[in-house]
C-alpha cells in the first residue's frame, strides 16, 4: 500500500477524460464508490437474459401448466427442455478453438523474450483459460479474463495466475470505454465471506493503479495499491450470444416437442370399444376365470381401457386419435432446420458428416460452411482480444517478472494464427505439396514448413543435407578400388 496523490501528473490525462462534475479518481479519494459504480458499463440485464436461455431448467417450456381434470388430480403435462443452446455454443467454441492459435515472432533478437513469452503461456494454461473465456462469452454475451500477480510463499518469487469472470460465477464485470472504445478502468464487484458476514467487494484497475473497495455498515473503505503491470491487467470480450436470433424457433421447438409427448402418453394405451354381447361375454368370461372364449383383457394388457357400445354389430376394435403426426413431424424437423442455418451451427450428427462423402479435411470444409462462416466473423473478436492479450503479456514479463527482459519484451512483436477446426489428410495434403515442389512453385524450405510433422525446418534441412553427404561417402567408398567398377577404372588409367 501507498499513499497517492491523486492530482499528479501521471494520472492528470485520466481525470481528463471525463466531463463530469465529479470525476472517478476524485469519487474514489472522497470514497464515494457507489457514486464511482455508476461511471461503468453494466449489461447485467442482457447477460441475464442469456444465461436464463442457457440454462434448461430456466426454459420458458419449464413454465407450462398442467391441465385441470375434474375430480382428479391435475395431469402433469411434459416440460422438454432442449440444451440446444449449449450445443450451439460449444459448436462456435470448437470453430474457434477446437485447435488452439499458435504464436509466432516476427521481430528479430528477441529469442529470450519470445521463449519467456511461450512459457508463460505454458504456466498459465493459456488455452485452457482461453476456452473458458470463449465459452463464457458465447454463453453470456461477455466474459473477461483478469491477470493478477501473488508472492509464491515457497520461492518467494513473483508469479502470475489469472481468472475467468462471469456472472455466473457471482462477479459484477464492469468495463469502461471512452469514446473511441479504448477501456479507462475495469469494476470488478464479488462478494467473499469473512466469518459470519458475506461482504461486497469492488476492485478498480486503472493503469498506475488498483484501488481495493470494502462496503462497510457504512460508506466504504479503499484501498490503494500501485499497479505494477503499466497497464489494466483484464482482457474483456462483449460478443452476441452464440444462438442469436434463433431464440423463438427455439422455445417453440420445446413447446411442440412437450405436446407430442403428451399426446403420446395420452393415447399410449389404448381404448378398446366392444358392442355390448361381447362386453358381456368378456365379463362373463372373467366371473367364471374361464380363457375358452379367447377374449382379450384390456385390463391386463398394457393397461388400457374397455368400453361398451349398445350396438347390435358385434363390433371390437381400438380407438385410434388422428394426431396429424407427419404434420408435427415435419414441423420438428423444419425447426431444427431453421434453428442450424439461423444460428451458423453445422450439423455434426452422424449422417451429416456421411453424407458430405469422404472423410477429408476438405470434404468437411465444404460441408462445415455454415461453421466458417460464423469462425470468421468471431475471428474478427477474438483476433483483437488476442492482440491486446499479448500487449499485457509482454508487460507483465518485463515490468513484473523479469525486468532484465524488459527492453527485449518492449521490441518482441508476435502475432497469432488460429488452427484450422478440421485438418488436411496428411498424405492428401503432403502430395499437394510435393507438386507445388516439382513445379518449382515452391521452394524446398517453404514446402518443408507446410508440413505439420516438422517443427524445426532449418534443422531438417540441415539433417537432410547431412544425410545426403554420407550416402555419397559410402557410394564413394563402394566405388574405390575393390569394386569391379572401381577395378575398370583403374585399368583403364594404366591404359
Amino acid at each position: 500500500m501507498i499513499i497517492i496523490d491523486f492530482f499528479n501528473s501521471s494520472v492528470n490525462w485520466f481525470l481528463n477524460t471525463f466531463g463530469a462534475k465529479r470525476d472517478l479518481l476524485e469519487l474514489i479519494k472522497d470514497k464515494d464508490i457507489n457514486k464511482a459504480i455508476q461511471y461503468f458499463q453494466c449489461r447485467d440485464t442482457d447477460v441475464e437474459i442469456a444465461i436464463s436461455e442457457l440454462d434448461p431448467a430456466l426454459h420458458k417450456v419449464n413454465r407450462r401448466p398442467n391441465k385441470k381434470r375434474i375430480g382428479k388430480p391435475d395431469k402433469i403435462t411434459a416440460k422438454l427442455a432442449i440444451p440446444c443452446q449449449r450445443h450451439i455454443n460449444e459448436v462456435e467454441l470448437a470453430f474457434l478453438y477446437g485447435t488452439m492459435p499458435t504464436w509466432n515472432q516476427t521481430s528479430i533478437n528477441t529469442d529470450r523474450a519470445f521463449e519467456a513469452f511461450g512459457n508463460f503461456l505454458k504456466n498459465t494454461r493459456w488455452g485452457t483459460t482461453q476456452r473458458e473465456f470463449k465459452r463464457t462469452a458465447g454463453g453470456e454475451t461477455e466474459s473477461a479474463k483478469l491477470y493478477y500477480v501473488y508472492m509464491d510463499t515457497e520461492t518467494q518469487k513473483k508469479k502470475v495466475g489469472v481468472k475467468v469472470l462471469a456472472k455466473t460465477k457471482g462477479d459484477e464485470i464492469r468495463p469502461l470505454f471512452d469514446q473511441y472504445g479504448n477501456m479507462l478502468a475495469f469494476g470488478h464487484g464479488y462478494y467473499l465471506k469473512e466469518g459470519n458476514t458475506i461482504v461486497r467487494h469492488f476492485d478498480i484497475y486503472c493503469p498506475d493503479y488498483v484501488f481495493r473497495c470494502t462496503q462497510k455498515n457504512i460508506g466504504w473503505d479503499v484501498i490503494t495499491e500501485k499497479n505494477d503491470i503499466g497497464k489494466i491487467p483484464v482482457i474483456y470480450v462483449q460478443q452476441p450470444k452464440a444462438w442469436d436470433g434463433v431464440q423463438a424457433l427455439i422455445d417453440r421447438l420445446e413447446e411442440l416437442r412437450s405436446r407430442v409427448s403428451d399426446v403420446n402418453d395420452y393415447v399410449a394405451d389404448p381404448i378398446l370399444k366392444m358392442s355390448t354381447d361381447i362386453m358381456i361375454a368378456r365379463n362373463e368370461a372373467k366371473i367364471n376365470n374361464s380363457i375358452k372364449s379367447g377374449l382379450p383383457d384390456p385390463d391386463t394388457s398394457g393397461g388400457g381401457k374397455a368400453v361398451g357400445l349398445p350396438t347390435k354389430d358385434s363390433i371390437m376394435e381400438y380407438l385410434t386419435v388422428d394426431t396429424a403426426v407427419d404434420l408435427k413431424k415435419n414441423e420438428i424437423e423444419d425447426l431444427d432446420k431453421v434453428i442450424k442455418v439461423m444460428s451458423m451451427t453445422p450439423d455434426l450428427t452422424f449422417e451429416a458428416l456421411i453424407s458430405a462423402g469422404a472423410p477429408t479435411g476438405r470434404a468437411l470444409r465444404r460441408a462445415m460452411a455454415l461453421g466458417y462462416m460464423k469462425r470468421a466473423k468471431n475471428i474478427e473478436i477474438y483476433s483483437i482480444a488476442q492482440d491486446r492479450e499479448a500487449n499485457l503479456i509482454k508487460a507483465i514479463i518485463g515490468n513484473v517478472l523479469d525486468i532484465s527482459l524488459k527492453s527485449e519484451m518492449e521490441k518482441l512483436i508476435v502475432h497469432s494464427e488460429f488452427g484450422e477446426p478440421f485438418q488436411d489428410d496428411i498424405s492428401e495434403k503432403i502430395s499437394d505439396i510435393i507438386k507445388l515442389r516439382d513445379a518449382g512453385l515452391l521452394s524446398q524450405e517453404t514446402a518443408m514448413s507446410l508440413i505439420d510433422y516438422i517443427k524445426d525446418v532449418q534443422s531438417e534441412i540441415d539433417k537432410i543435407k547431412t544425410e545426403l553427404e554420407e550416402k555419397q561417402q559410402m557410394l564413394s567408398e563402394q566405388m574405390g578400388a575393390g569394386s569391379l567398377f572401381g577395378q575398370f577404372r583403374n585399368n583403364t588409367e594404366e591404359e
